[in-house]
C-alpha cells in the first residue's frame, strides 16, 4: 500500500511539473534588458548593434521555461529588437545571448 502511494504521489509530480512550461517573459521579473554592450556603431545611419546577456530563473520543481527567440530593447535612449544567438542551461539559471540592431531616440 505504502509502495503504491509513494509512486503515485511521484508520477503526480513528474506530469505536474514536465507537463506544464511558460515563457521567460511570462515570469515574475523586473524589468530585464539584461547587461548590453554596443559592439558596432553607424552614427550617420543611427544604428547601432548591441549584445545582450539575459539570466533567467531555472527553478528545479518549477515549470519548463521556454525561452524567446527575440526581445524588444528599450532603455529609453535605444530601442530595437534584438535576436537570441546563443544560451546554456545550468540547474538553477539559463544564460542567453542576445545581439541586433537598435537605433537611439531623436
Amino acid at each position: 500500500m505504502y509502495k503504491k502511494i509513494v509512486a503515485s504521489v511521484l508520477t503526480l509530480g513528474f506530469f505536474v511539473t514536465g507537463g506544464s512550461s511558460t515563457k521567460a517573459d511570462e515570469l515574475n521579473i523586473p524589468k530585464n534588458n539584461g547587461t548590453c554592450e554596443t559592439i558596432t556603431q553607424n552614427v550617420e545611419a543611427n544604428e547601432y548593434v548591441k549584445g545582450c546577456i539575459k539570466i533567467f530563473p531555472n527553478p528545479l520543481l518549477g515549470p519548463i521555461v521556454r525561452i524567446p527567440n527575440t526581445f524588444t530593447y528599450d532603455d529609453n535612449i535605444f530601442h530595437g529588437t534584438l535576436q537570441l544567438v546563443s544560451q546554456e542551461r545550468s540547474s538553477f539559471s539559463i544564460v542567453c545571448y542576445y545581439e541586433g540592431t537598435v537605433k537611439k531616440y531623436k
